[in-house]
């Protein structure tokens, strides 16, 4: 945490490429970037010291194009922080970059959660003193895309891999159960990401945790999955020091990049919902008569 005497007495700028499309084959782009400067704490994560954020469109002066648009009196393209000192010990420890796009129109319009992040690491950030001029952190070329044409049917607990994102190591499909505290994660690595994984049914009097699926994809420097799983080596508690990029997919209703199916028939939706791409959806609202 940060000391209440700690202050926000540095500022950086990162580089920010283009931002990734919509999911799905949507038209446009994820809408906006957060950045996040932490300090890794070894073992256990990291310390969050400063927070930005940038966005595609600033208004009808300025439409959306898939680049961060600048701001206050920066180019476009970067994404400014202002962060406070390591501290508490962690002086030494090096500085922990995160660049997160995610789609603010999707979230408001309940179609699913859609990330993708670049992380970075380094022993020291550029300090920033003027941003029409200073050196930038240099990021990934490109932010990591998603998986196309990914389905989960809920009613034979079957996930069916569609096209693979490009520079994915390994894949997890991350589900929970009515305790969102707890759930199932099945790991796959890149080249196996094709076919079926059926999830298997269980017990009676076991809590089943096979619901709210998700598709995440991690691209790795050069470590495999089978590295990290590997007896006594990295292991999964440091696969944040590997992870240079990484996607995380909600898989919803019609959702073209990993659709949730839970029918083929009216008859098989729950009364007043229609089956609309596989999936049990209140029908759509009709025009007025003119």
């Amino acid at each position: 945490m940060l000391p209440l005497s700690g202050g926000l007495d540095f500022r950086t700028s990162f580089s920010v490429p283009a931002l990734p499309a919509r999911p799905g084959g949507g038209e446009g782009w994820l809408s906006a970037a957060l950045g996040l400067v932490a300090v890794e704490v070894p073992g256990q994560g990291v310390v969050p010291l400063g927070l930005g954020v940038g966005v595609d469109s600033l208004g009808e002066d300025d439409p959306a194009d898939g680049r961060v648009s600048g701001q206050d009196d920066q180019p476009g393209d970067q994404l400014a922080i202002t962060y406070a000192r390591r501290h508490s010990g962690l002086d030494g420890n090096d500085h922990w970059g995160l660049l997160l796009s995610l789609d603010v129109d999707g979230l408001l319009a309940e179609d699913g959660t859609a990330l993708s992040g670049i992380v970075v690491r380094t022993p020291r950030l550029p300090v920033c003193a003027d941003l029409q001029s200073c050196e930038r952190q240099a990021v990934a070329d490109s932010f990591m895309g998603f998986t196309t044409g990914s389905n989960y049917d809920v009613r034979n607990r079957t996930y069916t891999a569609g096209t693979g994102a490009e520079g994915a190591t390994f894949y997890r499909l991350k589900m929970s159960g009515l305790d969102a505290g707890k759930g199932w994660a099945i790991y796959v690595d890149g080249a196996d990401h094709t076919g079926e994984i059926v999830v298997p049914a269980v017990p009676d009097g076991f809590d089943d945790r096979a619901e709210s699926p998700w598709v995440q994809a991690f691209g790795t420097d050069d470590v495999s999955l089978g590295d990290i799983l590997a007896f006594n080596a990295t292991n999964l508690d440091g696969i944040n020091d590997v992870t240079k990029s990484f996607t995380a997919l909600e898989c919803t209703g019609g959702n073209g990049a990993c659709a949730l199916v839970d029918c083929d028939a009216d008859a098989e939706c729950d009364e007043g919902e229609v089956c609309t791409e596989r999936s049990c959806q209140d029908p759509p609202e009709e025009e007025p008569a003119p």
